[in-house]
């Protein structure tokens, strides 16, 4: 059987030709990734962790500053992960584009630098319409850093770059273990950013429909040999 590369417009298309060749196009271009460096993986940290303040962190804009975490504790994903606090309150900002009507998947892991105050962890995160404060409990220790997945679906209210924002709320650590008097060390960690587009229900259909009538030509083709 052939495999035939779709342009990313395509949304539909059809099984063609005596079974040799079934096009499945539909699913491709809307569950790309869209989100740039989600894992922060770039750039590489040297040593355990490094405080960034402004500038950016690949195509994350940093406000305030925060930690980009290199081995001080296990990333959820990939090698490396970010402290929402610095010395301060920090956030993250990555424009992504959308398009006006679309069903998206944002998805993320949360946890929480376990070594001062406050406990639980808290932070707003928001895109385009949506928006959501959160918390996390304090993990019990930086080996065991129990990440937690969050998911939310929202609908792109039009079509453009928004920007995708992450904003540490939590208040509170001056003067413990190295923090400077009044600082806000201990915040939030994140990892294993993305956002999905949600194919449409009909292109599932469409591709239930399609394995169906390849699995129909497969039989028919084994009982013509049979015969034969």
């Amino acid at each position: 059987m052939r495999k035939i590369l779709c342009p990313l417009s395509w949304k539909k298309r059809f099984l063609i030709g005596a079974g040799a060749a079934i096009v499945a196009c539909a699913a491709g271009p809307l569950s790309a990734q869209i989100v740039s460096n989600g894992s922060f993986e770039d750039p590489i940290v040297n040593g355990i962790f490094e405080t960034v303040t402004g500038g950016a962190i690949d195509d994350w804009i940093i406000g305030g500053n925060v930690d980009h975490i290199g081995t001080y504790w296990a990333a959820q994903d990939g090698n490396q992960s970010v402290d929402l606090n610095g010395t301060e309150l920090g956030s993250l900002t990555q424009g992504v584009s959308l398009v006006s009507g679309q069903l998206y998947n944002l998805s993320f892991y949360l946890s929480g630098n376990p070594d001062g105050p406050p406990n639980p962890k808290t932070l707003d995160v928001s895109i385009d319409t949506f928006s959501a404060s959160l918390l996390m409990v304090n993990p019990v220790n930086r080996f065991a850093m129990n990440w937690a997945p969050f998911s939310f679906n929202f609908v792109a209210s039009g079509t453009g770059t928004f920007d995708l924002v992450f904003q540490s709320t939590s208040e509170g650590g001056g003067g413990v273990g190295g923090c400077p008097s009044g600082g806000h060390c201990f915040g939030p960690a994140l990892d294993n950013v993305s956002i999905t587009a949600i194919p449409e229900p009909e292109i599932y259909a469409m591709l239930a429909a399609g394995l169906g009538l390849m699995g129909f030509v497969a039989r028919r083709r084994k009982q013509q040999l049979a015969a034969a």
